[in-house]
């Protein structure tokens, strides 16, 4: 059945829609034509405005630095320098990409054999807990066994330390932090939720790393675990640990979710890191490549430096610590 024509003449019993419902079908096609145009331009302008590299500081704008007359000093020896790296969304997955879990090993070898970093930051989403058609999310414990067999058999922690953090995806579908899919709790390096302060101690002097967890508890499935949540508690926890930072020559923080991904009570996250010279995070990946580098300076001058993924782009970052200044120029990617 159904409506033919042929060579200009139409069947019996076919009747052509009327005008009046065409127009209504064309005008509801060009209705959600411009909202989901309008919906991108908005997500745009929001990702624009929050990661537009404001003029970097000059020597004259705010005087000289309070300790720039101490040491340490930069110089040829290698005795006030030590480094660090980087490696974020990591997303081991039991059902796509296999060469993914053999390159994260041959990353704990090889790559920190050579590189010999004091520390190693892993900046969450530590495996991808998504169902098996993408489309759903649930806790694979498998995923983590992977993880943590990976940490032990390249004995990367023997080497360096190791401190991994929460993404959302290590988050999805956990009714509690008490739950026994909490699987982080149990085959991560570091096994404790909530934020946390590390100092890295040298001989001249200490540097502190505060490391912030926004994952909201309980946690929802996917996708409404995107933002993070910092509620007063944990704000009053994280201007805490901020303020056990006054004696180290420098305080860099550490996330999972960037600072347009978080909902914070006052006074708001990128106030309570002020003081910090850098917030280091990832999450938002390149957003589908639009965007491969995602940096940005806030208003209190704390840079914020978003790392590609380690899932597809296997990115990870170096960064020096030579003195009580640290520039964007010290930053290297290197792509494996």
């Amino acid at each position: 059945s159904g409506c033919r024509k042929w060579n200009g003449w139409q069947g019996a019993g076919c009747h052509p829609q009327p005008a009046p419902v065409r127009r209504l079908r064309m005008l509801r096609v060009f209705s959600m034509l411009v909202a989901t145009g309008l919906l991108l331009a908005c997500l745009t302008a929001y990702v624009l405005e929050n990661y537009t590299v404001q003029p970097a500081f000059t020597e004259g704008s705010g005087g000289g630095h309070p300790r720039a007359e101490q040491p340490p000093y930069p110089g040829r020896a290698m005795d006030n320098i030590f480094w660090f790296l980087q490696v974020s969304d990591l997303h081991i997955s039991r059902f796509i990409d296999p060469q993914r879990t053999p390159d994260f090993k041959k990353f704990c070898t090889e790559t920190i054999d050579v590189i010999k970093p004091a520390i190693v930051f892993a900046t969450g989403d530590l495996t991808d807990a998504k169902t098996k058609n993408r489309i759903g999310s649930v806790q694979h414990e498998i995923e983590w066994q992977t993880y943590q067999a990976t940490l032990k058999q390249s004995r990367v922690l023997e080497k360096t330390k190791w401190i991994d953090i929460k993404g959302n995806h290590d988050a999805f579908n956990i009714p509690s932090l008490k739950s026994i899919n909490n699987y982080y709790r149990k085959y991560s390096a570091h096994r404790q939720d909530g934020s946390f302060h590390y100092v890295h101690q040298t001989n001249f002097g200490n540097y502190s790393f505060i490391c912030a967890d926004a994952t909201p508890s309980p946690g929802p499935k996917r996708p409404f675990n995107f933002f993070g949540f910092l509620n007063q508690n944990k704000m009053d926890e994280l201007s805490k640990l901020a303020s056990e930072t006054v004696c180290s020559n420098q305080t860099i923080w550490l996330g999972h979710y960037t600072t347009s991904t978080i909902i914070s009570a006052s006074p708001g996250i990128q106030k309570v890191m002020s003081s910090a010279i850098a917030y280091l995070c990832g999450h938002l990946h390149t957003l589908g490549g639009l965007m491969p580098v995602l940096h940005s300076r806030n208003e209190q001058g704390t840079l914020e430096l978003e790392l590609a993924d380690w899932m597809d782009n296997r990115k990870l970052v170096s960064l020096e610590i030579t003195n009580t200044l640290v520039r964007e120029k010290l930053w290297t990617v290197f792509s494996l």
